[in-house]
């Protein structure tokens, strides 16, 4: 079997458990529903890049064929969805905290726009609410900062304004070609190389109840109620923003995929490179504050993190499903990706995604610290 052949087979294998993780959230509660399907919007994109990149003929990309979603493409929402799961990280920090700013204050705008003179009256003394915070069994997972980083295509093309009817239609049909789109290519081996799903039995002990939400005033200085032990404020929500990606994809991914499946440990993969290449950089400009204790425990983890990335392809080989042509050496097992990490690190995949996850509690902790609410 050639890599291509590999490849494909890894990604049908992904996109069947996808399919399971969807039935999985549509048959939540309402408001968990929601609040988790947002957050695993741009990780579909990346399976959705997968299909075109795997599956498409050489100058076209099959997803062009799903049409427009109020007149923009499903390929160019979903590219840019998927480039989300960065939170920015691959700009300027200063360019990302104005962007982060900008996005809160358009918020703050949008809420406040129709508001009578008694109403506006009220929030100039009293402030108004800006951030959301929503926390799954007392751990903020996310928040709506950083859900509207995932939702900045769909803002765009109604010019920012979160009040505009076309919103919620825009957003819904991009998760319904989406799901369409993942559902097509699971179709091949479900029931035949797999069993067939049957969406009834696909559940969580996942409730409403287990979800919090409090507001916070962010954008009002004179108002603030959130953060108040940091000095930059916009630089601390954007250490937020990292913060709750790592908690969602500890506590909430491993409830709605298969715990030993591929697609969890890539997911959870992706959010721990990408969180320590970005305190890394954040460290290197000084934008990272660091006591004695947080200072040695970020030092390990960078060690641990060289240990798995340095000097090879995993990165790579994590964000996109194609696998590098080093990869043609590997010894395969049953399961590929494990194969691939394996050769990749030449570490036994146990231990180093033991590692893996000790180090995103530990970041969590010194996060925390940092980011305290109150």
């Amino acid at each position: 079997m050639n890599l291509l052949d590999i490849s494909r087979r890894q990604l049908l294998y992904e996109l069947y458990e996808s399919k399971k993780m969807i039935y999985r959230i549509l048959n939540l509660p309402a408001e968990a529903q929601s609040l988790v399907s947002m957050s695993i919007s741009p990780f579909l994109s990346l399976l959705c890049d997968g299909i075109d990149n795997l599956f498409s003929e050489e100058n076209s990309k099959l997803s062009e064929s799903l049409g427009l979603i109020d007149e923009v493409s499903f390929t160019k929402l979903m590219s840019r969805n998927r480039a989300s799961i960065k939170l920015l990280t691959d700009k300027k920090i200063s360019n990302a905290i104005k962007i982060i700013d900008k996005q809160l204050l358009s918020f703050n705008n949008a809420l406040t726009k129709d508001y009578n003179i008694l109403q506006k009256c009220y929030v100039s003394i009293f402030g108004q609410p800006g951030l959301g915070v929503y926390f799954y069994k007392g751990a903020a997972f996310a928040n709506t900062s950083q859900l509207s980083i995932y939702q900045d295509m769909f803002r765009k093309m109604t010019n920012n304004d979160i009040t505009d009817s076309r919103l919620g239609p825009i957003i819904r049909n991009f998760s319904e070609i989406q799901s369409s789109y993942i559902n097509s290519f699971a179709s091949q081996i479900e029931g035949n190389l797999m069993p067939k799903i049957e969406s009834k039995k696909c559940k969580v002990n996942i409730i409403d109840s287990n979800f919090l939400e409090k507001d916070f005033i962010f954008s009002n200085e004179a108002k603030r109620n959130v953060f108040m032990s940091s000095d930059d404020k916009n630089s601390t929500l954007y250490l937020f923003n990292l913060k709750c990606q790592l908690s969602f994809s500890l506590n909430i991914i491993p409830l709605i995929i298969e715990k030993n499946h591929a697609l969890r440990f890539r997911i959870e993969m992706i959010v721990y490179y990408q969180s320590v290449k970005t305190i890394e950089f954040l460290i290197k400009n000084n934008k990272f504050p660091l006591n004695n204790t947080n200072k040695e425990i970020i030092d390990n983890v960078l060690i641990d993190f060289n240990s798995i990335f340095l000097n090879n392809n995993l990165r790579s080989n994590i964000y996109h499903y194609r696998f590098s042509e080093d990869n043609a050496q590997m010894e395969m097992t049953n399961d590929f990706f494990i194969s691939m990490v394996e050769f990749q690190t030449q570490q036994n995949f146990n231990d180093i995604f033991n590692i893996i996850e000790n180090d995103m509690e530990k970041l969590i902790e010194v996060l925390d610290e940092i980011t305290s609410l109150i």
